[in-house]
Parts: structure tokens; C-alpha cells; sequence
């Protein structure tokens, strides 16, 4: 079973700042674990950058354009209490989203059987109007909608 792995050191660079419990550790230790020889079969790919277009499929264009406008060239930015931004961030969630849109490409293609896209900042709690628990965009969603305009899926309906 050939399975894909998404990854880039790009995602070390968004800083949440110290103390913050989404921090550049947790997927240093992914990376890592993924070092080991037991993963050495793994697929391993560089993400393309999600385009404006895709990260507003699930989104209003207004949210991602906010938030991309919004990464501060030094510090910190807060979003909200638990959602920070720094200099790094922007390209981070371009190519967190556009993770999960290769691997929707690369198994819809055959090339991997399964994916894992290992990013930060993380992206399942942002809602379609506003980033939140640590998240700025929807990438399962971004996934799911790009699977859906440019590979023709359906939603499984089951039961």
C-alpha cells in the first residue's frame, strides 16, 4: 500500500509564541517519529500552495483574504485569544491547505492509496466566516470542496 506523506519545514515557521500549546514542537516530534526506519516506505512530497480561490471554496473570500492580509511582518498578531499569527504564518496556512489538496490529487490520480499531511497551523476548527481554536482556514474542508469541483466527487451517502 503506497502511502503518501505531505510535509514541508515551511510549517516550523509560524511562531505562536511561548507558552502557547500549539507550538513548533508538536510537529518537530512528528517529524521525528516519521524519521524512524519504520516509515522509510513512505511517499514523501513537498505541498504546492492552496490558491485564494481553493482556500475560499469553504470559506468567504473576505476570511481569507482578511487573514492572509493580516500576518504581521515582526511579532505577533492575535486573531483571537488562542489564534496567533506571526511573520511566518501566511505561507504556512497556504501550504497547509494546499497539503491536503495534493494529497486529494495524488490518491484521486492512484499515485498513494492514503495521505497524511502533516501541518500546522492546525485546520478542522476555523469555521466559514472566522478562524478559531488555533485555526485560520478549514484544510479538511478545502479538501473536501476541491475534491468536489475538480475531480467531480459526490458526497457518499450511506445507510
Amino acid at each position: 500500500m503506497a502511502v503518501l506523506l505531505v510535509t514541508d519545514d515551511t510549517f516550523l515557521n509560524h511562531d505562536t509564541g511561548p507558552g502557547h500549546p500549539e507550538s513548533v514542537d508538536r510537529i518537530r516530534s512528528v517529524y521525528k517519529a516519521l524519521n524512524d526506519e519504520d516509515f522509510g516506505r513512505l511517499i514523501r512530497r513537498t505541498p504546492i500552495d492552496a490558491t485564494e480561490a481553493q482556500m475560499a471554496a469553504p470559506h468567504s473570500s473576505d476570511l481569507v483574504t482578511s487573514i492572509l492580509e493580516a500576518a504581521p511582518t515582526d511579532g505577533y498578531r492575535h486573531i483571537d485569544p488562542d489564534t496567533v499569527m506571526s511573520p511566518g504564518t501566511d505561507e504556512a496556512i497556504r501550504r497547509g491547505a494546499g497539503s491536503l489538496v495534493l494529497a486529494v490529487d495524488s490518491v484521486i490520480s492512484g499515485e498513494a492509496e492514503s495521505a497524511f499531511c502533516a501541518v500546522r497551523p492546525p485546520g478542522h476548527h476555523a469555521e466559514r466566516d472566522r478562524p478559531m481554536g488555533f485555526c485560520f482556514v478549514n484544510n479538511v474542508a478545502v479538501a473536501a470542496m476541491h475534491a468536489r469541483q475538480a475531480h467531480g466527487l459526490k458526497k457518499n451517502r450511506r445507510g
